[in-house]
């Protein structure tokens, strides 16, 4: 392996440790790559607002071509040409949010932001919010740091078939980097096209290192005909290990044509894997030296083998979180989620009072970080569970706008409005979630959510095979059981109905009758295209085994 001294040159990104700050009348988040106005928003390339938040920290002042370049790209490897290609971009930006008169061109010299700053720290003041140029991690003489948990970069998509292709190889990089930044809390390194055949003689924990990232995706692209195939894998840099690889085989017309769909199928399940990693690892780090983001990506992965021991522990999790960090909105939305849940699968003891909690906790996440996209899809999540259905679709749309490498969200909406609706929409998105995250913890969920829309939709045969697949996936989870048995009870098949209920109750010896009433009284869509509310309630009394029954079950459902 090479030293830091005999590496290959290449552009080196600029890490921004910034906050985000006000530009005129908008708002820049430089972590997410978001400028927004009050009603509409955009994402740019890493790299375009790194020359953003230079023209900014020199607000009012001319930046020079030359100090725009050297600063951003390095002079050996940036150039006039990128340069107005990034200015050009923002102004773009600046036009669709409908303010113009941004950044002007100072002729032979360079350009400088029109609008006041605010929010910005000063160069004196010792604050997280400075500008590291990653050219320090070169530095023999500086001390050695790790990239951060949750970063990465994509190198660009190597043609193995010759040069034809460049353009779709570029295209596909570019705008895999743009789908990845609009991930909240994961940093992606700008898109470098000059690597040249340099790229092949770098390893990828020394390339890791050069561009300061946890993370690297690579690929290759090779024609066959009028077929091209694709190999795109995830490495960790710093332990120099293959994590996962996906190949594509593709007329070329199908990759040109839907290029932003098949790069969202793509780079979801590379965000997915990322935090899997990660909460993989979290568990050999000393709980001092666990972030929070770290401890609740951990906590996520405990909902892999879902069952109300799992659920407990994730609750105790984010309460001892949240008493290290209050205001942290994350901790804070995850709870909120936990708690609804609870209540849904009958694990609460005082439901009223944990809703109640869960809405606490939701509305303080949202005070504390009211555009962070992963708060409003639990803010969804969370106000489906209580039956606000309208409430539930803008929350999970407006998160799912800002980022949507988030499969959860999508396949949570998707439950909203295939069982809400009878939308044939929404069993395409949980189908989509399932594609492009096999391995997220809440996998195992979505055959559940999708075998419940199919029986709104008046399919409970299709119903079945779905719940068969949920509890294939996750045996523990009792839910999964209860809606088999009244796919069951709906196709007149008692003795099935009554089997599932014996095994759901194996796995949930509190769920009682009442609770079986109490979750089709909630989502009688799941039915009412079959039978009567009275009709069906009358077969559940039935089929529910004679040794479990309560006296709570005395109630008159019909």
């Amino acid at each position: 392996m090479r030293s830091a001294k005999e590496a290959v040159s290449f552009p080196l990104p600029t890490i921004l440790e910034r906050s985000s700050f006000q530009v005129g009348t908008l708002h820049v988040d430089p972590s997410r790559n978001l400028i927004e106005s009050d009603t509409d928003q955009v994402v740019i390339e890493p790299r375009i607002m790194d020359v953003l938040c230079t023209l900014a920290e020199h607000q009012d002042e001319v930046v020079t071509r030359a100090e725009l370049i050297e600063r951003n790209w390095s002079v050996r490897f940036g150039g006039d040409e990128s340069l107005s290609r990034a200015v050009s971009i923002l102004r773009k930006a600046f036009n669709s949010l409908g303010e113009t008169q941004f950044i002007e061109t100072i002729p032979k010299r360079g350009y400088r932001l029109l609008q006041p700053v605010r929010g910005l720290p000063t160069s004196g003041e010792e604050t997280s919010a400075r500008m590291v140029d990653s050219r320090a991690f070169l530095d023999e003489a500086s001390s050695p740091t790790l990239p951060p948990n949750f970063s990465v970069a994509v190198t660009p998509v190597r043609c193995v078939s010759g040069r034809s292709d460049e353009r779709l190889a570029a295209d596909i990089g570019h705008a895999l980097v743009e789908m990845l930044a609009r991930t909240p809390h994961l940093w992606v390194a700008a898109y470098a096209t000059n690597f040249g055949d340099k790229l092949e003689e770098v390893e990828p924990r020394e390339l890791g290192r050069h561009l300061n990232v946890h993370y690297l995706v690579t690929g290759s692209l090779e024609r066959d005909g009028g077929r091209i195939r694709l190999r795109i894998e995830l490495i960790d840099a710093i332990t120099n290990a293959f994590i996962l690889s996906w190949k594509f085989e593709k007329s070329a017309n199908h990759f040109k044509a839907d290029l932003e769909k098949f790069i969202l199928d793509l780079s979801t399940p590379i965000v997915s894997e990322i935090q899997i990693s990660q909460a993989s690892s979290a568990h050999l780090l000393q709980k001092k030296d666990r972030d929070a983001y770290e401890i609740i990506q951990s906590t996520e992965m405990l909902r892999t083998v879902y069952c109300e021991g799992r659920a407990r522990e994730i609750v105790a999790h984010l309460e001892h979180l949240l008493e290290r960090e209050p205001e942290n909105a994350l901790a804070h939305s995850s709870l909120a989620v936990q708690l609804a849940q609870n209540v849904v699968s009958a694990w609460s003891d005082v439901p009223t009072e944990d809703l109640a909690k869960a809405n606490s906790h939701i509305t303080k996440a949202l005070k504390i970080a009211p555009r962070d996209a992963d708060v409003e899809a639990s803010a969804g999540i969370v106000a489906f569970m209580a039956g606000k259905g309208e409430q539930a679709s803008y929350f999970l749309k407006r998160s799912l706008q800002k980022n949507p490498n988030n499969p959860h969200a999508l396949a949570v909406l998707g439950f909203q409005l295939g069982v809400r609706n009878a939308d044939s929409e929404g069993i395409d998105m949980i189908r989509a979630a399932e594609k492009r995250a096999p391995n997220h913890p809440r996998y195992p969920i979505w055959a559940h959510y999708r075998a419940s829309c199919l029986m709104a939709a008046g399919f409970p045969e299709e119903a079945i095979a779905a719940q068969r697949q949920a509890i294939e996936r996750n045996p523990n989870y009792h839910l999964n059981y209860i809606l088999l048995a009244t796919s069951m009870v709906v196709l007149n098949r008692p003795e099935e109905a009554r089997a599932a209920i014996t095994t759901a109750l194996d796995n949930a010896r509190r769920y009682s009758l009442e609770d079986w009433m109490r979750l089709l009284e909630a989502f009688p869509q799941l039915y009412q295209t079959q039978m009567s509310s009275s009709e069906l309630f009358e077969k559940c009394r039935n089929v529910w085994p004679t040794e479990a029954k309560s006296d709570q079950a005395d109630r008159d459902y019909g």
